[in-house]
């Protein structure tokens, strides 16, 4: 009020104690006759700390100077702007994050096609009873090495959310019960690894091979924030559950008891290749893939840790009502066979040539196109005789996802397997296909190949059609009319 403040000098006013800057302010005062400070934190009378925005000059008044002051409280004007400044945080990194899938989005349909090719082609010598044991450790060395490179498109994928994803209800404590014993092989004598399963068990709709890989990049992030060992945690514990019609979560927890992380640390550790470990240890991307690939299932990731005593991460997934889908091979891989008729469509020749040589070992009758155009006059040709459409879904002329809906206007009951090694605007999740469609992702192996053809093929023939539509294998011509 005016009847505190007449008769005090300034440093004894509210606004200006304890601030710093105070004096250096007086002195520039005294020798400018004019300051200005356009973000000084002052205190009210209550303690509180404000932004204002303080212009002071010196001016006669007859025989004295007078010391003017006009404050503005900037508080709002201060939030807003750090709220513009997040924001336009957030923009960046999703600009990034955009280029990024863009990039990935754009090398991979080719190099996924020749990492298929690879693979394949290291699996089919690695058959071969003829080779000596030095013959076939080139081949192992080479066939490592395409995993590798599999692994980092995999990463760079997820990061732009274009990595094909088959997306199932499932338990993440079964999950990482199952991965326990590769686990504890690979964090070694001393690291101590536990699992502390939810009551009651939790479940999630998302990738079990992208859950399983994201829990992976966390455990190796954990051991080597632990050169000297330590203690690995993962638990599990359902949020809401008791709350009746309530949304709930299940979160999903890995503690460390490693070296932690500093404010800058945290700040960056999801974004792409961004990394502590040095170049020759680390690339960056598993974080960012653990992040992707949760924001893909509908979920998001948090992250606690205090420098030298540990770290937490928790990720948080919409609670799955439903009943926890069982994944179990429709047959042994031995009986991964049959004599059905494939309309297989694929642009690259080399490609092409392993599938063929594969699903032909294995005794089916396959017919090939190398475009859509040229499907769909096979199709017409064979009226509908095919048992199984497998067809890549980046194609030039006519896509997999175009293919598959003409065929199916025709064969509504056509089961279908996309193959695919990244997602774009037309991606099978998005587009209203069949009941039978499938996908594969690549890079894939023949025996990879040969067992989701004969799952996809089961999976029609278990709905007893009784030979109704495109699928009806009694009333196909003898095989060799096809070979």
């Amino acid at each position: 009020s005016h009847s505190e403040m007449v008769g005090q000098t300034v440093g004894e006013l509210s606004p200006f104690k304890d601030v710093v800057s105070n004096q250096a302010m007086l002195e520039r005062l005294q020798k400018d006759g004019y300051v200005r400070y356009e973000n000084l934190p002052l205190e009210t009378v209550d303690g509180r700390k404000i932004a204002v925005e303080f212009v002071s000059n010196v001016y006669e008044a007859g025989d004295k100077n007078v010391i003017q002051c006009n404050i503005r409280d900037i508080t709002q004007r201060k939030q807003a702007e750090e709220a513009k400044e997040k924001l336009e945080g957030q923009l960046r990194q999703a600009q990034k994050m955009e280029s990024v899938g863009q990039l990935a989005g754009g090398v991979a349909h080719d190099f996924n096609n020749l990492l298929t090719v690879i693979l394949g082609s290291s699996e089919v010598l690695l058959r071969r009873a003829d080779a000596d044991a030095e013959w076939r450790d080139d081949v192992a060395a080479i066939q490592r090495a395409g995993e590798r490179a599999a692994a980092l498109t995999s990463q760079l994928l997820a990061i732009g959310h274009r990595r094909p994803v088959q997306s199932v209800v499932v338990d993440p404590d079964a999950v990482m019960e199952s991965m326990r014993p590769m686990l504890v092989r690979l964090l070694g004598a001393d690291v101590e690894l536990v699992v502390v399963p939810g009551s009651p068990a939790g479940r999630i709709q998302a990738d079990p091979a992208e859950l399983e890989r994201a829990l992976l990049n966390m455990v190796i992030n954990a051991r080597d924030a632990m050169p000297q060992g330590g203690r690995i945690e993962f638990s599990t514990k359902v949020m809401g559950a008791d709350l009746p019609g309530s949304w709930h979560v299940v979160a999903l927890m890995v503690s460390d008891t490693g070296a932690g992380m500093d404010a800058d640390t945290i700040e960056h550790c999801f974004e792409p290749f961004f990394t502590t470990k040095g170049l020759a240890r680390g690339t960056g991307l598993g974080l960012a893939a653990v992040h992707a690939m949760v924001t893909q299932a509908g979920g998001h990731i948090t992250v606690e840790s205090t420098v030298g005593t540990g770290t937490t991460f928790t990720l948080w997934f919409p609670a799955a009502d439903a009943e926890v889908d069982v994944q179990t091979p429709l047959l042994a891989p031995a009986l991964d066979r049959g004599d059905e008729v494939i309309l297989l469509v694929e642009d690259e020749e080399e490609l092409r040539r392993l599938a063929v040589r594969e699903l032909d070992r294995r005794g089916y009758a396959v017919v090939v196109a190398s475009a859509g155009a040229e499907a769909l006059e096979v199709a017409h040709s064979l009226d509908g005789r095919i048992d199984l459409l497998v067809t890549d879904v980046v194609m030039p002329g006519m896509s997999g996802i175009e293919l598959a809906a003409k065929v199916s206007e025709l064969w509504p009951l056509l089961p279908v397997l996309f193959v695919s090694g990244h997602l774009d605007e037309g991606s099978v999740g998005r587009n209203p296909m069949a009941e039978d469609a499938d996908l594969l992702a690549k890079p894939f192996t023949p025996d990879q190949l040969g067992q989701r053809v004969r799952q996809a093929l089961d999976r029609v023939q278990s709905r007893n059609r009784e030979g109704v539509g495109a699928g009806d294998w009694r009333s196909r011509p003898n095989r060799a009319a096809w070979s």
